[in-house]
């Protein structure tokens, strides 16, 4: 019996966290990325003011996995029904059942110029490039900074950026943060997008919504029906696409989640329609639980094997009651239900959640760093109660 995740994100490395402790050890479980580490995504903007944060977001798969075997290579094809995956070295692996976690890339929609010209917020190497062109404008002591897309990344990078110029005092670089929809944080509640909207305010960010860009060269942001803006730093968090293994679609899935006879998928990788018929939004969140519900039925696919005529009644995801974090600089912003929380407790309530899924990860000590951070701990009692609680 094999059991194979394709993909270490946070769907990946959660669902083979519960494929090994569940399937007997008998299986074989492996996990396929064409990258070494596991990355702490959610804490990504932190880089743009501490660069040296990079490393600690970045945790060896050899770390995190306790029986899974950690197979380094890159996919050229997967066969969901026939439960096969052809890899670009030309070798092939079957598998009893698979889950596709491959996660996305940025979507740049064709604009001209926006993609040769920006800079993403997809891997520490685009944090730390973002962190570099801020701080040559502190040098210069001037410049204008465009972040497309205000969704939860773009509000943190903006949030992140700003903190790092009003620390400097640096007040003739300039922060803009366009959207195309006609409100921050599309698709959130009124009450949660104004809470942030008064944060971005108060850090001297400039929204601009109803905005769309239309393309971008070395100096100048194009937008479509007002003024280009120039800029000396430009910011694209204005969407995702699917991995160039799937041409770049996000194949669509139903509550099972299934993607074929013995392959399921999960995270960015899909679009799930929920056991409501909802779409699913692209969210950490939503792939922690999409993984759960992926595992359990790839579980019950091999189980299947093995009792003829058994028909597997596949469980199927729904999404949980609404819940979303955003820091912006040192606040937060955060909704549980119907109430919207800030500040202090907001940013407790984030790095419990970060703290809360590292640690079933298998990598506490990151997950303590990740803790540390959030709130700047140097009191020695905050590090004793952090101690204490170590398994």
């Amino acid at each position: 019996m094999r059991v194979v995740v394709f993909g270490g994100g946070y769907a990946g490395i959660v669902a083979v966290t519960r494929l090994e402790r569940r399937l007997p050890e008998s299986a074989e479980i492996v996990l396929v990325d064409q990258r070494p580490t596991h990355l702490i995504k959610h804490e990504l903007h932190r880089v743009i003011r501490r660069p040296e944060f990079a490393a600690e977001l970045q945790i060896p798969f050899a770390d995190i996995l306790k029986r899974a075997q950690f197979d380094q290579r890159t996919i050229a094809s997967i066969d969901s029904d026939a439960g096969a995956v052809t890899f670009e070295d030309g070798e092939q692996m079957s598998y009893d059942a698979g889950i596709v976690a491959l996660g996305s890339r940025p979507n740049y929609y064709g604009l001209d110029g926006v993609e040769e010209h920006s800079v993403p917020i997809a891997t520490p190497a685009d944090a730390t490039h973002i962190a570099d062109s801020m701080a040559d404008l502190l040098e210069a002591e001037a410049g204008t900074i465009v972040v497309a897309g205000a969704g939860l990344a773009g509000v943190q990078v903006a949030g992140e950026l700003a903190a790092v110029r009003n620390d400097a005092d640096a007040t003739d670089i300039s922060i803009i943060l366009v959207e195309q929809a006609s409100e921050i944080v599309p698709g959130s509640s009124g009450r949660f997008q104004e809470a942030i909207r008064q944060a971005l305010t108060e850090r001297n960010v400039e929204i601009r919504t109803e905005t769309t860009v239309s393309g971008a060269d070395e100096s100048v942001v194009g937008l479509a029906d007002t003024l280009d803006i120039p800029a000396d730093l430009f910011v694209w968090t204005g969407g995702i696409q699917g991995q160039a293994l799937f041409d770049g679609d996000r194949p669509r899935v139903r509550a099972d989640l299934r993607l074929g006879d013995r392959t399921f998928g999960a995270g960015d990788a899909v679009q799930a329609v929920d056991e409501d018929g909802s779409l699913v939004e692209p969210t950490a969140q939503a792939a922690v639980g999409m993984a759960t519900v992926a595992a359990d039925n790839a579980i019950l696919r091999v189980q299947a094997d093995d009792q003829t005529g058994f028909r597997p009644a596949y469980h199927r995801y729904r999404k949980t009651g609404e819940s979303r974090i955003v820091t912006v600089g040192d606040t937060a912003v955060a909704q549980l239900g119907p109430t919207v929380v800030t500040g202090p407790a907001a940013r407790a309530l984030k790095s419990v959640v970060g703290v809360r899924y590292l640690s079933a990860a298998g990598a506490i000590e990151n997950a303590l760093t990740v803790f540390r951070s959030e709130f700047d701990l140097a009191h020695p009692r905050a590090g004793r109660e952090l101690d204490r609680d170590r398994p």
